[in-house]
């Protein structure tokens, strides 16, 4: 039977020798011995519900591309138990509550453009100034009244 095909086995979930095992028919998976809630599998999952964890462990499972895996998840979903999606409820909490408290630090890469200050003349640049064109207005005159 092909992993596409349209008959549809409910999902199961049964415990080992203290080993969960996931059953999906429809993905011919058949006793997928899921990861323990410590497993290092986890360590970069920061969020996550528990359809995605279910999606998740069937793809490990399968093998499938993302896109056909996502598929069956869903399709496998609706038919799963309620007793299944409990369990992978609590799964998925016991992943997270082993976790230490990740915080993600958020930086403000948005820099407020800077005011151009306006250039200001110091006190000693201003009376430079000041002199520099009373000299010249100075110097105007005289040639002024020496040209006539």
């Amino acid at each position: 039977m092909s992993a596409s095909s349209n008959i549809y086995f409910e999902p199961t979930i049964d415990n080992k020798n203290g080993q969960y095992r996931l059953s999906v028919p429809q993905a011919g998976i058949y006793y997928y011995i899921l990861p323990s809630v410590h497993s290092s599998a986890y360590k970069n999952f920061v969020r996550c519900n528990p359809f995605i964890m279910y999606r998740r462990c069937l793809q490990k499972a399968s093998g499938l591309k993302t896109k056909e895996c996502s598929r069956i998840a869903q399709e496998s979903w609706e038919y799963a138990s309620e007793q299944l999606k409990n369990f992978f409820k609590e799964y998925t909490n016991e992943v997270f509550s082993n976790k230490s408290k990740v915080y993600r630090i958020v930086t403000n890469n948005k820099r407020k453009p800077k005011r151009k200050a306006a250039k200001r003349l110091t006190i000693d640049q201003e009376v430079h100034t000041q002199q520099h064109l009373e000299s010249q207005v100075t110097y105007e005159i005289h040639l002024m009244t020496h040209q006539r």
